[in-house]
This record gives structure tokens, sequence and C-alpha cells, in this order.
């Protein structure tokens, strides 16, 4: 059920799952154990509706139809990104600076950045239109004409190196209560919530993505990792509670709004760098942007980041890989549909 190994296992080179996957064939060390899974049908039927999926291609696909000529950048969604310090100047850089925003096919893509950083990014990726944000010299502060102009856009990211302060706290809760489109909040979004309160996370009037790995979610909902890693059904209870969609990142991501969960088994260890989460952030930005398929949109935008994991390490291996390799893999996983 939870794919930890409890005393003597076999690694397995070959694994028969017998007319159903189990959850411990992809969480914790099951993949490590388990080796190649084949999938046996023998037959049963399956008893009821309290079971996990997992995405093929073919759904990832949908968010990706060719085309028309007529149109422009407007009929593709305007990203907004929030996030960085003067600490942490890169990660709001990588999750739209890099590009994976605009490389899953949003139309604009606007960064929003401290005023002691701005001077850094501005004009390293032409594409991207930046903005500043009021700050104390370190991280930025609640800045009401600078947030109003940001909820314009479709879809937002939330908290990436912005740092874990009462002013980000605050921006933070004027978003939720003000904004109407998709929220991502992710990283120190998320440090904010579990050190100043997330039940704000109640009052709110857009759609709401947390992406945390397991020691953020971990301070979110107060309960040690082994704890979480053994029972998925916290994230979903979560999820449930504050009508939210949940990525719990890890070698496996489960993704869920609460009632439905996806099982994201794409990637690679070469993904465990600083800076993959950031990339991710930015892919669901990206597509949200132009979808309002929420649990559908974050599940393929999780999808894909893997498969583009996966082709980074095989041209390169497992230890060199950089999140922004993983940025440039993108277009590749787009054509693998």
């Amino acid at each position: 059920n939870t794919g930890k190994v409890m005393g003597a296992a076999v690694k397995a080179d070959l694994t028969i799952a017998i007319q159903e996957y189990k959850l411990g064939h992809f969480l914790n060390d099951g993949k490590d154990y388990c080796g190649k899974i084949i999938l046996k049908d023998i037959g049963l039927s399956v008893w009821d509706n309290d079971f996990a999926l997992r995405l093929e291609k073919s759904d990832v696909a949908k968010f990706f139809p060719e085309r028309k000529h007529n149109v422009n950048k407007g009929d593709f969604g305007k990203s907004a990104i929030i996030g960085g310090s003067k600490k942490y100047s890169g990660s709001s850089l990588l999750s739209m600076n890099a590009l994976s925003a605009y490389k899953v096919g949003t139309g604009y893509s606007f960064l929003f950045v401290p005023e002691c950083v701005f001077g850094s990014v501005v004009g390293l990726y032409p594409e991207t239109i930046v903005s500043s944000i009021k700050d104390d010299s370190n991280n930025f502060i609640f800045d009401k004409e600078t947030l109003d102009n940001a909820m314009k856009n479709d879809a937002i990211a939330f908290g990436m190196g912005s740092g874990v302060t009462e002013e980000v706290y605050k921006s933070l809760k004027y978003l939720l209560e003000n904004y109407t489109g998709n929220l991502i909040i992710d990283a120190d979004g998320i440090n904010s919530l579990a050190k100043f309160g997330k039940e704000i996370l109640k009052n709110k009037k857009c759609k709401v993505v947390l992406t945390p790995h397991v020691k953020e979610f971990s301070r979110l909902c107060e309960k040690d990792v082994p704890t979480i890693t053994e029972n998925s059904n916290i994230a979903i209870d979560f999820a449930r509670e504050f009508k939210v969609v949940i990525a719990l990142k890890s070698n496996t991501t489960i993704i869920t709004d609460g009632e439905k969960v996806i099982l994201n088994t794409t990637g690679s260890p070469c993904m465990a760098k600083a800076g993959s989460g950031d990339v991710l952030s930015g892919l669901i930005c990206g597509i949200l942007s132009r979808s309002d398929d929420v649990f559908m949109g974050v599940s393929s935008a999780c999808y894909l980041f893997g498969l583009a994991g996966e082709i980074a390490e095989k041209e390169q291996n497992s230890y060199s890989v950089t999140a922004s390799d993983i940025i440039y893999c993108i277009p590749k996983a787009i054509n693998s549909l």
C-alpha cells in the first residue's frame, strides 16, 4: 500500500501486477524494488470507484491541440510569476524567464520581482515582461497597485524564492480574497501559509493549486514526513477540507482535488536538483493560463514535466541534468505526445 520497505524485501528485475497496479508499485521505494512492471489482466472487475488513476499521453495531448492559423497571442492566456528576493533571485527567473510557461503555449508571460533584483533580471529574456514590486531591500512587501496589475492575468504562480515574511503572507491573502483566476502557490508561498495561518485558504475567490514537496507539506498540515509518506489520504483530506488542488511532489507525485486522485509516474532521479520545482510551477501556470480544467491541467503539467526530465536524462545522465535542461526538453516532450 505504501511502497515502503518493511524489513527484508526482494529487489526485483520484473514485477507482474495482477489486474491493477497497486499504490506500492509507485510510491516511496516501490519503483526501486519493482523493476519493470507488467500489468496482467486475469478477468477481474474493479468493484468500486475508490482508486487512483495514471495519465496516458493521449490525456495530456488534449491540452496541445493543433492550433488554428487565425489566432493571436491574446487567444492563449496570460501568465504571471510573483516571487524572488535578494537571496533567491533565480527562483522566479526559472519559472518564467527560463521559458517554461512560454514552452507550454501561454500567450504572455509577466514576471513580478522585488525592486532590489529588478536590475539583474530585466532584459535577460526579452520575451518576458518584467515589473518590480516594492520591497524592504530584501523581500517584497505588500504593494496593492502591483498586485492589482498582476491580477489582470489568467494564472498566477506565487512564492518561488520570495522568503517567508508577514508582507509576503499579506500579499498572498490579498490575492486569495480578490483574484478570480487560477492561483498556483509554491515554495515560500506555502511556507508562509504554514507559518502565519493556512485558514486564509478558506476565504478565496480564485481556484487554488498548492505544489509542496513532502517537507513543505509537513509544515503545512502539521504532520511529520514519515506519517505523510505512509498515508496518501492526508493529502486527499487536506485538499477536500480547503477546496484546493494539491500536487504533492515526490518521486511519484500525488495530484488530488479531495475527490479524484492521479499518480504521476513520469520523471527521473536527475530531477532531484534545486530549481526543478520552480520549472513545474511555470508549466502549471502556462497551462492554466489557457485552460480552466485545473485538476487535469495540473496533472498534465506534472506528466509533461516528468517526461521532459526523462528525455533530459537520456540525453545526458542522471547526475548532470539541471533545471534549465529540463525546460529545453519540454518541446521534445510535447512532440512525443
